[in-house]
């Protein structure tokens, strides 16, 4: 498994990824932040800097409101900032943030499409991780 490191801190934060060319391909999330922005270009900016923070400190400096859990059955994470939502999973024991996915929130409920797509990249993280089959690279 591929993983892009956004952030590496006292947290590495990275997204699942793929070669492109010489480089990186865009992951799901900087392709939800990119589109984001024309509309949410503050949020965005300060969502960045929410996931920055948490790779520098984890959720101290972090009200409940900007990072909090989005399903009690799965453990997904969210950060929040506005009606922008990125998603994540934990894992504690390699201090590692992987960002799943965002959407913009239209509703109370939590995007069942967003744990769907959460829970399958987690498993495929799990996977890599437990045959050593994880490559991170920073940005390029």
């Amino acid at each position: 498994m591929l993983l892009k490191v956004l952030f590496d801190n006292r947290y590495r934060v990275a997204v699942p990824s793929k070669e492109r060319g010489a480089g990186l391909a865009k992951s799901d999330v900087e392709k939800f932040m990119g589109s984001a922005a024309a509309q949410n270009g503050r949020h965005v900016v300060e969502l960045w800097g929410l996931i920055q923070e948490f790779s520098e400190n984890g959720s101290i400096n972090l009200t409940r409101p900007q990072f909090h859990k989005a399903d009690t059955n799965t453990g997904l994470l969210r950060f929040a900032k506005g009606r922008l939502r990125v998603y994540c999973m934990i894992d504690e024991d390699e201090k590692l943030v992987l960002l799943t996915g965002g959407l913009v929130k239209k509703s109370q409920e939590t995007d069942d499409k967003a744990v769907m797509s959460a829970n399958a990249k987690w498993k495929s993280y799990q996977a890599a991780k437990s045959s050593s089959d994880i490559d991170f690279r920073g940005e390029e």
